[in-house]
């Protein structure tokens, strides 16, 4: 018989929760993850998906501010990774896309961090990595349209 869980059960559930989480904010998979959705791996990975977008729907996809997207657009373009260019459909939008070599980039970005949580489900074993996946997707699915 399985019983009821209690409030302690939940605050020890949760103590053993952070630290874990603490652990692996520090681990080279997070670390990996992490530039994939922030900063300029974040705009390589979306324009790799979406052939081109103005710096105001990066900015909102990103929930950072203007100012920072323009900061990482300036260096992005400076190290020949991005394009900007008129928007055909209205002359006084700015569009960005990506170089050759940004393209290039993206898709060694999107390679390796492919394989990185690949080997990382296949350390958790074949159980596990299923259970894994399908609380991280239920916990996804209930926090959709809400701010974490």
């Amino acid at each position: 018989e399985v019983r009821q869980m209690e409030e302690r059960d939940y605050e020890r559930l949760m103590r053993k929760m952070v630290r874990s989480l603490v652990v692996l904010r520090f681990s080279d998979f997070s670390q990996m993850v992490s530039e994939t959705i922030k900063g300029e791996g974040f705009i390589l990975g979306y324009l790799y998906h979406n052939s081109s977008a103005q710096p105001g729907d990066i900015s909102r996809m990103m929930q950072a501010s203007t100012a920072y997207v323009a900061k990482l657009l300036r260096g992005m373009e400076e190290k020949g990774l991005i394009f900007r260019r008129k928007d055909p459909e209205d002359k006084r939008k700015i569009l960005i896309g990506l170089t050759d070599k940004g393209r290039n980039e993206a898709a060694k970005m999107e390679d390796a961090v492919q394989k990185g949580m690949i080997r990382f489900l296949k350390s958790l074993g074949d159980q596990d990595a299923q259970t894994f996946v399908r609380i991280l997707s239920g916990i996804a699915e209930r926090q959709e349209g809400k701010k974490i």
